[in-house]
């Protein structure tokens, strides 16, 4: 499995970190929404005009049935995450994403 940024995942954070969480739910105040600036001229090989604006937030998805979830979890995070949601019965997810926005110089 590939590296996971820190806090990234959502509420399985700590359960691949190799510690659980009985309520999926309690992640969701522990990581409020937060908008910083990063001083970086450069992002990815690419020249910006100035800082690049990230805004990390917490998104409840919500899926068709507790096997979509699973499915999808287990694609991206492995057999592990898919029993998680299995043995939970459960077809909510608290994602943790990541929105980076910066000017590209011309």
């Amino acid at each position: 499995m590939a590296a996971i940024p820190e806090a990234l995942c959502g509420e399985i954070t700590d359960y691949i970190h190799g510690t659980t969480n009985n309520d999926p739910h309690m992640f969701l105040p522990h990581y409020p929404d937060v908008v910083e600036h990063q001083d970086s001229t450069v992002f990815s090989n690419i020249s910006l005009v100035n800082s690049v604006i990230v805004h990390r937030f917490t998104y409840l998805s919500k899926y068709s049935s507790v096997d979509e979830l699973a499915a999808i979890a287990g694609r991206l995070y492995g057999p592990r995450v898919k029993r998680y949601f299995i043995e939970r019965q459960q077809d909510t997810f608290a994602w943790r994403l990541e929105i980076k926005i910066g000017q590209i110089k011309k």
